[in-house]
């Protein structure tokens, strides 16, 4: 589990900075997979050593925010940082996106025709 989540977070949070709507993308993505990442630490349905190693990796990621906030320069980006770090003192209320289950079956169009 610590490759994949270190894998995102290199992907997102620690990727180079982009700028004018890929900035905008990019922040929003850190967000969503803050929050993720925050609820599936205090998910009772997840085994200990699960949380226990996002837990790791969490500490590791607000670390890694508290560290870079200190030479952040946009403001923006400065305040999209803040609210991340902000975020670390309740997990719980970290409401991922619930999708829907499909309903059984193909879908209408894709019967089979055998």
């Amino acid at each position: 589990m610590d490759d994949m989540v270190n894998a995102l977070v290199n992907a997102s949070f620690k990727s180079p900075r982009k700028q004018s709507v890929e900035g905008a993308i990019q922040m929003q993505t850190e967000q969503i997979l803050l929050t993720y990442l925050l609820a599936s630490s205090v998910d009772e349905q997840l085994s200990f050593p699960a949380r226990a190693s996002l837990g790791a990796s969490l500490a590791a990621l607000k670390k890694y925010l508290e560290e870079t906030i200190k030479s952040a320069s946009d403001p923006v980006y400065k305040s999209h940082l803040q609210i991340a770090i902000d975020r670390f003192k309740s997990p719980e209320k970290a409401k991922p996106t619930l999708h829907a289950i499909p309903p059984p079956g193909a879908p209408i169009g894709c019967e089979d025709d055998h």
